[in-house]
């Protein structure tokens, strides 16, 4: 993946407590030439992100008809 966005209740913790370790885990685990250019960030939405991602995908499915 280009970037993984991390979501929901984390985004309210301060970054340096579980972002860090998600980025160590992901260099330290996955396959270096996939993820050396991996963006890892937390999400601005907050909880609001699957409410967001849904209300656009029944827009989409609205438009689309």
């Amino acid at each position: 993946p280009e970037s993984i966005i991390i979501g929901g209740t984390l985004t309210e913790v301060p970054s340096y407590y579980f972002l860090q370790s998600v980025i160590l885990s992901v260099r330290k685990y996955a396959l270096r030439l996939m993820s050396q250019n991996v963006s890892i960030v937390a999400s601005s939405l907050g909880d609001t992100a699957g409410v967001v991602g849904a209300c656009l995908i029944a827009r989409n499915n609205f438009v689309n008809l």
